[in-house]
């Protein structure tokens, strides 16, 4: 299920631990879904929450390395929307 805006916070963690594979899996639509859980994550979690006595923090850093792994075998990818593409370049045209 696509992320969307009136997506849950657990709606999204969800989905990030359902494509968390991606790599093992070698998916190209699992590393699609997890960047995109990856980014909600970034805008939904809180990055610092304080409970009474209990201090809980959470690095973004970890998610914004995960996000650009995951990204860049997306757009690295040929099968991709974003894939890479080669441009070939011929000289019949050269003069």
């Amino acid at each position: 299920m696509p992320i969307t805006a009136s997506s849950t916070l657990e709606e999204i963690e969800g989905q990030y631990l359902d494509n968390v594979d991606w790599l093992e899996s070698g998916s190209l639509a699992k590393a699609a879904a997890f960047a995109a859980a990856v980014r909600a994550l970034m805008i939904k979690k809180p990055t610092a929450q304080q409970l009474a006595t209990l201090s809980i923090r959470f690095d973004v850093r970890l998610l914004k390395e995960q996000l650009d792994e995951a990204s860049e075998y997306v757009k690295s990818h040929p099968d991709s929307p974003q894939g890479a593409l080669t441009t070939y370049l011929g000289l019949e045209s050269y003069r």
